[in-house]
């Protein structure tokens, strides 16, 4: 449901922005009033698609109740589908820096093996900590480790 709206929302603001560059083009014959009303529905439909976008569409109860555990045989024999909703405890043990400098990729190793996680929450984590994380998996990371998108964590 939440995803029907977010499009919706996008959709309106693609049109507000095509409408603006319409009345730009025909400033003359229309004005400038709705010129700046398009622009103004514009950046309102925008201030609510970006914030919305950025939000898991599930909650982090609805992950815990949906995760599934799994040992890292499954996820080297390819026996776990990818976007499975997935459990997993583990160390950080590296953490890359992306270019504009956000720490949002780590190495989670368990006892049975090593996890590339991409961190899409907003909290900040650090070299050493043991985590629980639900995320969803996302396939093998250059054909090796397995990859998971991580959408919550537990210390």
């Amino acid at each position: 449901m939440i995803f029907y709206v977010f499009v919706t929302i996008l959709s309106c603001t693609l049109l507000s922005a095509i409408s603006f560059i319409y009345f730009l083009i025909r400033k003359n014959k229309y004005g400038k009033k709705p010129l700046f009303i398009s622009i103004v529905f514009c950046i309102i439909f925008l201030g609510i698609a970006i914030p919305m976008g950025q939000k898991p569409s599930v909650s982090f109860n609805e992950y815990k109740e949906q995760s599934s555990t799994f040992s890292f045989e499954n996820y080297s024999d390819d026996q776990v589908n990818v976007g499975t909703f997935v459990k997993i405890i583990g160390e950080v043990t590296l953490i890359e820096v992306t270019i504009d400098g956000e720490e949002n990729r780590f190495f989670l190793e368990t006892e049975d093996g090593t996890f590339y996680a991409q961190n899409n929450s907003n909290e900040e984590i650090k070299n050493g900590e043991i985590l629980t994380v639900y995320g969803k998996y996302a396939g093998k990371r250059n054909a090796v480790s397995p990859a998971i998108s991580v959408q919550y964590f537990e210390r």
